[in-house]
């Protein structure tokens, strides 16, 4: 009876506990500029990751938000102030605590002629530092400020013989392997795993560690929220593997279990290129249709047509005509360059890898022009940018055309499968695409030429 009666009381006592548990808790984000002042007007864009949707947030005050996190989950936050400054944030909940965060949004700031303005990065302060949620936002910051330094990097030229250099490159996988062997928190691993792997895809050391890579896709379920950091991040891991059989069904569970749109759209792209490569075009064309119909808001899904069968490799290129911006009495055309080998490059005066690519077709035209090789080099941007990009950094001496921002410009992107920049074909005397983007990018450049004109 003794124990019965001790048995009650703890009963009770779990009961009690249980009543007064709380089921619900609040995110609180408090917005300000890069100079600690209060912004006139604020704004949130909130999206769930785990549920693909974008949530409504009604601001507290001028500058102050609550959002309900009580739920397990990972949710993308976008901050913007009147002056259009914004910043982004991941942030994951484990469901069993209240979260604070002051952020502060980066700035505007003048770069140079060519790139009128940068962003200069954030600030995010976690009121619980030890948390889940504040080391995982953290491992984003760190990424972002890495792959800004990158990018400038690129943007000013920081290359040799065609390869670019990142001097502390060595150093940012160092640390990250380092960081994984100390942390246990299974979310913060996760991160840790798809930071690894972004931060190869940045500055691509080699080789990959297959070690890493393989405990990755043991640790991170297919069903993880965390792949929507970068669905193409998975075919990198399984190709360090060197066992790519071996995870097609890791594969297959991602494309089935998603809720990302844009997680099921790069998988589904990747095997829609193997197909093509085999020549297994029923089996593509099936795949594209599950592409456009499940995932039609999707980059891949914009560019799926113009890359296997609008502007796909041996297809004629389509129709075109460009004013010389040099000349305006001298137009080039589809007809008119008939006779050349001629490499049609999209770009802009504000797109840095675009810029970074410069010091290559120099490089490439200087060695094959007199071969009867040929650039048209087509910007997405103001003439003004253009002429003195031309005069005070690259001269750019071939063909230069600038795409007036109108419907019949859109149409034209549209049509080559021009949804990022750069974009480029090369195109034989014959008018036919004989390879396209990637095998066109700083080494594969003169790789690729290489094969048609020696």
């Amino acid at each position: 009876m003794k124990y019965v009666k001790y048995l009650s009381i703890l009963l009770i006592f779990a009961a009690f506990f249980a009543c007064n548990k709380r089921t619900s808790y609040v995110l609180s984000i408090s917005i300000f500029n890069s100079d600690e002042s209060i912004p006139s007007d604020s704004k949130l864009e909130l999206y769930d990751v785990i549920n693909s949707k974008n949530v409504s947030v009604s601001p507290k005050n001028k500058n102050q938000f609550e959002l309900d996190i009580s739920k397990y989950g990972i949710y993308f936050i976008t901050l913007s102030n009147e002056k259009n400054e914004s910043c982004f944030i991941p942030v994951f909940s484990d469901g069993e605590r209240d979260l604070t965060i002051n952020s502060y949004l980066p700035s505007l700031e003048l770069r140079n002629n060519f790139v009128p303005k940068y962003e200069v990065l954030p600030r995010f302060v976690f009121a619980d530092t030890t948390s889940a949620a504040n080391k995982i936002a953290m491992i984003y910051s760190k990424y972002n400020s890495d792959h800004s330094a990158y990018m400038d990097s690129l943007y000013f030229c920081n290359i040799n013989n065609g390869k670019y250099i990142n001097k502390n490159s060595g150093k940012i996988l160092v640390q990250l392997k380092n960081n994984l062997a100390k942390e246990n928190i299974k979310e913060v691993r996760e991160m840790l795993y798809v930071n690894y792997l972004q931060s190869w895809s940045m500055i691509k050391p080699d080789p990959l560690d297959s070690a890493i890579c393989a405990n990755a896709l043991n640790e991170i379920k297919p069903t993880s929220a965390f792949w929507s950091f970068g669905g193409y991040l998975i075919r990198y891991a399984i190709w360090s593997t060197k066992n790519k059989d071996k995870y097609i069904g890791y594969i297959n569970e991602v494309i089935r279990t998603t809720n990302d749109p844009n997680v099921k759209s790069e998988l589904l792209y990747a095997r829609i290129m193997e197909l093509s490569l085999e020549n297994k075009n029923e089996e593509m064309m099936l795949l594209i249709d599950k592409l456009k119909k499940e995932c039609p808001n999707t980059y891949k899904a914009k560019i799926v047509e113009s890359e296997f069968l609008n502007t796909s490799v041996g297809k004629a290129i389509p129709d075109y005509s460009f004013i010389s911006i040099d000349n305006p009495k001298q137009t080039f055309s589809k007809s008119t360059m008939i006779g050349k080998i001629y490499l049609l490059d999209f770009w802009g005066t504000w797109c840095t890898p675009c810029v970074a690519e410069m010091p290559t077709l120099h490089k490439v035209y200087e060695k094959y022009k007199s071969k009867g090789f040929e650039i048209i080099s087509v910007a997405s941007d103001e003439k003004e940018n253009v002429t003195s990009f031309r005069n005070k950094k690259w001269r750019m001496p071939w063909l230069n055309t600038v795409l007036l921002k109108n419907e019949k410009s859109e149409e034209l992107l549209k049509l080559f499968g021009v949804y990022s920049f750069p974009s480029a074909f090369l195109v034989s005397a014959q008018g036919i695409i004989l390879a396209r983007n990637e095998e066109l990018r700083g080494e594969n450049l003169e790789k690729t030429i290489k094969k048609y004109l020696e």
